[in-house]
């Protein structure tokens, strides 16, 4: 099932914030980063169940989920989200 995701302000500020750090030291390496960030995205509309509780799962009363991406360097990030 393609679930729906929606992104809070605040990780869009979070996103913005990241590929305006990364466009000023490699505008390719930005586009790499956005394009990563889209792929874990399309992982998640298609799969989120797959995905683990995340470690901060234990206090909030909703349950808290994470996936995992990497850049092409391998540099690590996660996408926390919750199923509704």
């Amino acid at each position: 099932m393609t679930r729906r995701v929606k992104t809070l302000r605040k990780a869009e500020a979070d996103i913005r914030s990241i590929t305006n750090y990364l466009y000023k030291r490699s505008p390719q390496g930005a586009a790499a980063w956005l394009s990563a960030y889209r792929q874990a995205r399309i992982r998640l509309a298609r799969n989120s169940e797959s995905c683990s509780e995340a470690d901060e799962n234990e206090y909030f009363d909703m349950e808290v989920r994470h996936v995992f991406f990497k850049t092409r360097r391998g540099r690590l990030y996660r996408l926390l989200f919750t199923i509704v």
